[in-house]
Parts: structure tokens; sequence; C-alpha cells
């Protein structure tokens, strides 16, 4: 059977514009949860002016396959693999679980930086954190400012409180990061102490 790579079909036309042309500058943003009815330039419910901007401007992939649940689709994305390649297509990774993207699956960011950019992440990562090697820095990213695990509470930086699966043990606890080099793990990786009580948002945008 034939294994085609969503990495690959978005890769190809990148490189041939991007060798034929200056580098565009890339923001690749993925938001969970969101309803077909959630943003401005799809209905008037809701008042998404940057949002609506960045769509006129850029480009939207409006049409593609994804999984129902945040981790599998994240993973899918950063490596350009189904999740089932990797195992991943179940369920979300739980915080107190050892998983993620395996390790010898390159990401959308070791391939840019192949082509000379240099990338950063912010927000939510939730694609495996139970050793540094998982973690965005180690990934392709150069920064990362955000919180590992599934969800938070965008004041108090609280994760997995009140979150229940069956059979899963969770751990809640304080999640927000700063990991300002590559490979910054041991020693490197900070715990934000700083932002609690700031809103998530503004921390992201400032």
């Amino acid at each position: 059977m034939r294994d085609v790579s969503l990495l690959t079909s978005l890769l190809i036309p990148l490189v041939t514009y991007i060798q034929a042309h200056r580098a565009p500058h890339i923001m690749f943003v993925i938001v969970d949860d969101l309803g077909m009815d959630d943003l401005g330039f799809q209905s008037h419910q809701v008042y998404t002016p940057t949002i609506t901007s960045l769509k006129e401007t850029g480009i939207l992939l409006g049409r593609y396959y994804t999984m129902p649940v945040c981790s599998p689709t994240r993973t899918s994305i950063l490596s350009g693999y189904y999740p089932m390649r990797y195992g991943l297509q179940h369920q979300v990774i739980w915080s107190g679980a050892p998983a993620g993207l395996p390790l010898n699956y390159s990401t959308v960011a070791n391939h840019l930086a192949d082509l000379g950019y240099v990338c950063h992440a912010i927000g939510k990562w939730h694609a495996g954190f139970y050793s540094f090697n998982h973690t965005p820095t180690f990934r392709g990213f150069s920064s990362y400012l955000g919180y590992y695990g599934g969800g938070e509470d965008y004041f108090t930086h609280q994760e997995g409180a009140g979150s229940e699966s069956p059979g899963v043990k969770l751990s809640s606890g304080y999640d927000f990061r700063f990991d300002k080099e590559p490979f910054c793990g041991n020693g490197c990786s900070e715990v934000l102490l700083t932002a609690n009580g700031s809103y998530s948002t503004n921390l992201f945008a400032a």
C-alpha cells in the first residue's frame, strides 16, 4: 500500500516556492475544539478581526481530514503521518502517560530548519513530554512558551484539575514553560511561575 504523507504534500510546493522566491514568513495556527461557526469570517455571531485578517492575507486550509481530539491531530500535523502509523490514534496523551510522537519521526519544524528557517512555538504542545526529548525544542523548534499538557486554567495555569478518564491516573499541577533555546532540557527549561495570575493570551501575544 502506498504511503502518502501529508507533510510531503505540504512541503513539496513550499520548497518549490522557497527556491524560486524569497522565503516567506510562515505562521501556522492550530486551534483545538473549534466549531465551524466559531470564526468571524464564517459566522456573524463571533467577531474575530485578527483571524479574519490572517485568513484574507494568508492561506486557509479548508479541505482536509483531521482527528476528533487534539493529540492525534497535533502529532499528525507535526509529523505529516496519520497517527495510526505511530499508535496515537485512539486518545489524547494524558499527562501521566509515557506517550508522545515517537522520536524517529521528524517534524515540520525539523524540515523547515533544513531550509534555513528558525521555528518558534507558543501555546499548547500536547504531543508528549514524558522526556525532554519529546518537548518542542528537541523537535526542531528554537524556543517554546506555553504548556506541555492538554489544557490549563488560563490564569492560574493549573493543568488536569477536575479531569477524568476511565482507567487513567491523571496528574495535575502548574504547567507553563519557557524553553529559551534549542535542546532546552534540564537546567534550561523554566517553569514560569511569574505567569501565575496572567491571562495566557496576553502572555503569548506580548
